[in-house]
């Protein structure tokens, strides 16, 4: 929420959590794997409003009488890598109690997300983050800008509409790629990135 110009923290309180059940029993095997695949991309394609929320979604489809499938999508801006571990250890936790009929043991947490956002604020204001900053200031200023050939005419206005393409790539070079960010201390995502943005250049 912005804030006289500035960004600040809106913490929520709890509320009650709706799930839409989808019955797929009705349909044959290969009818039933194509209608959760469209609703597995629809879900995932649907825009979230951060202005109002909630920035997640869920949707539990029934494929037989002891086979569900659980869809959850998280907008990117609540969660990451590191977070959907402990979303879905604590999900597992929570299921696994409810059907043993005890109490979920979950583990407490020693510090809140908003004290994490306090110090990085309270660190970015340090001089040697000043310092840090001017030197990547520094070392960027000289890169090269990317001017794409455009093959048409843009719209007056953004439509935001794309397209994507999907590939596969060999379990030897994904090796070699992940080899590749090990040697240079990124994650897989930053080499792989960085390799698109060689190939545009």
């Amino acid at each position: 929420k912005e804030v006289e110009g500035h960004p600040s923290v809106v913490v929520v309180p709890p509320r009650p959590w709706e799930l839409p059940c989808i019955d797929l029993r009705r349909l044959d095997p290969g009818a039933r794997d194509a209608e959760l695949r469209r609703l597995t991309t629809a879900q995932a394609a649907a825009p979230f409003d951060l202005s109002a929320g909630p920035l997640m979604r869920t949707t539990l489809v029934t494929l037989g009488d002891d086979d569900q499938v659980l869809l959850v999508t998280q907008h990117h801006i609540i969660t990451d890598a590191w977070s959907i571990g402990v979303f879905f250890r604590d999900l597992a936790e929570l299921y696994a109690a409810a059907r043993a009929g005890r109490p979920a043991k979950l583990t407490e947490l020693p510090i809140r997300y908003t004290d994490y956002v306090a110090w990085q604020e309270a660190d970015l204001q340090s001089e040697s983050a000043q310092r840090s900053e001017a030197w990547w200031k520094h070392q960027l200023a000289a890169l090269p800008r990317l001017d794409l050939p455009m093959t048409r005419t843009p719209p007056r206005a953004p439509t935001h509409a794309g397209d994507s393409r999907s590939f596969t790539i060999s379990p030897e070079l994904t090796a070699r790629l992940r080899a590749l960010a090990g040697r240079e201390s990124c994650t897989l995502f930053v080499a792989l990135l960085t390799v698109w943005a060689t190939l545009l250049h």
